[in-house]
């Protein structure tokens, strides 16, 4: 059965973003955030200063207060006034995030003291499928962004004939069906869109993009490669041929290498079933994709050997032979791909995209070909080598500024951080040092996380990036 898609509608050298004029405006996160939180910024000319600035926050907090009838928002902003006023852009770092004055003063995990850097470079790293869950990113929906960037991709898929509501099937429905294909595809695309969308109005832009499997629909649209309505298509047609695969199948996550895993898949598959190596997560993580008995199989052959092993949420075996049936279904329905402006028509876009189809540098021109998704959809996912080739990117433009410190802030974009141990490993086994939260060269942050308050986790991410130095010089608060 065809899919019955209703239309609505020279490589340059790589530039990241290290604009002093860009960072995070504390101000305008706060205001939007509502009476749930405020990041409250911290700051000391010295390492050991910390402990000053939070002994006197009770005292800050009585100044702030100016009558009994404050509320806990207007006195926690003041206090971020204060506190910017009185010296924030010295170079050791910190945050906290409260709702009301005695959260703060009860708060015994203020963070560590961060030395801020002269240079930051910005990596958004999108999850694929298999990380969603009902009412992911809920929370949010309070920021007039999110919400109207949700609306808007919700508005592009009915015009495309989409039989539900977004805002139903990831926060209102009395029975779930966010574990559906058919739903989690766009979704997920939509709720990744808005994330950056939102992050975007904070002043928070990556020079550099990377996606995991369909990671990559919203990686496309933040480089500008293609439009929204163009990223809601890809994903939208994804979920609908998925349903149409017809050999039962899924997907298992593996603590193992690519070498290290292969002797399993060639015992399976000398049992007679399908099972081949769908992604390539970390040096030491793949995905394995097969038929439903090879994945038992190997389940079986891994809890011998006392290997971590994990079903990923998702009812195919994507990024193997079990979509082939579908390909040539695929690729018809994607005619039409546009970009997301008239200057990426030529390739001129100032955000970096590493494919985790390849592994290597991206065209916007490719990222806007039918084949290219077909083959993102069915052939194995190169996460690492497309990680690895955005940290080269990295420390190539900023080599030449030995004298600066530089924090590499990769922050991932998608419902859940199911990428941050692949991120770890990658990193650990190229000679990266990664400690999340106060690493030296490489700060790993998560914008939501499975079954926690969206907001919190977000300005969480946005504390580390006001740790790093990544902040409006400009910004006023209070």
């Amino acid at each position: 059965m065809a899919v019955q898609y209703q239309p609505g509608l020279h490589q340059r050298e790589a530039r990241l973003r290290k604009e002093k004029s860009l960072g995070i405006d504390i101000s305008r996160i706060n205001a939007a955030a509502g009476p749930s939180s405020r990041l409250i910024p911290l700051s000391s000319p010295s390492p050991d200063g910390l402990k000053k600035v939070t002994a006197t926050l009770e005292t800050l907090l009585q100044q702030a207060k100016t009558q009994d009838s404050d509320s806990d928002s207007a006195i926690l902003d003041r206090l971020v006034g204060k506190l910017m006023a009185e010296g924030i852009w010295t170079c050791w770092r910190s945050f906290a995030l409260a709702s009301s004055p005695a959260e703060l003063l009860e708060s015994q995990g203020l963070g560590q003291l961060v030395r801020v850097t002269d240079r930051h470079v910005v990596c958004f790293i999108f999850t694929g499928s298999g990380a969603q869950w009902f009412n992911m990113g809920r929370e949010l929906l309070r920021f007039d962004v999110f919400r109207r960037s949700l609306e808007a991709s919700g508005r592009i898929l009915e015009e495309m004939g989409c039989e539900w509501s977004l805002f139903d099937e990831m926060y209102f429905r009395d029975e779930p069906r966010i574990d559906e294909p058919g739903v989690f595809q766009p979704a997920v695309t939509a709720l990744q869109i808005a994330l950056a969308d939102l992050v975007k109005s904070w002043n928070v832009r990556p020079g550099v993009v990377v996606g995991h499997s369909s990671g990559e629909i919203a990686a496309a649209f933040v480089k500008g490669a293609i439009s929204r309505r163009s990223a809601l298509k890809i994903a939208f047609v994804r979920g609908l041929v998925s349903h149409h695969i017809s050999k039962p199948g899924g997907m298992l996550a593996v603590g193992l290498g690519e070498e290290a895993v292969k002797p399993v898949l060639e015992e399976v598959r000398q049992e007679g079933h399908y099972a081949v190596v769908g992604c390539t997560n970390s040096p030491r993580s793949v995905t394995v994709s097969g038929d439903d008995e090879a994945l038992a199989a190997s389940e079986a052959a891994l809890n011998d050997k006392g290997v971590f092993h994990q079903r990923v949420r998702v009812s195919n075996a994507y990024h193997s032979g079990h979509v082939d049936e579908v390909a040539d279904e695929y690729r018809d329905a994607l005619t039409g791909l546009d970009g997301a402006s008239d200057k990426v028509e030529t390739d001129e876009s100032d955000v970096v995209m590493f494919s985790s189809l390849t592994g290597k540098e991206v065209r916007a021109s490719q990222l806007r070909e039918p084949s290219y998704w077909v083959s993102n959809l069915r052939d194995r996912v190169r996460f690492s080598e497309a990680v690895q080739g955005a940290l080269r990117l990295a420390r190539k433009e900023t080599a030449a500024e030995k004298e600066d410190s530089t924090a590499v802030l990769m922050t991932e974009l998608g419902p859940h951080p199911a990428l941050r141990t692949p991120l770890r490993q990658t990193f650990q086994c190229h000679g990266q040092s990664y400690r999340e939260k106060d690493s030296t060269q490489l700060v790993y942050g998560s914008l939501l996380a499975r079954n926690r308050d969206a907001v919190r986790t977000t300005l969480e991410t946005m504390g580390q990036y006001f740790q790093w130095g990544y902040v409006a010089p400009t910004t006023a608060v209070g």
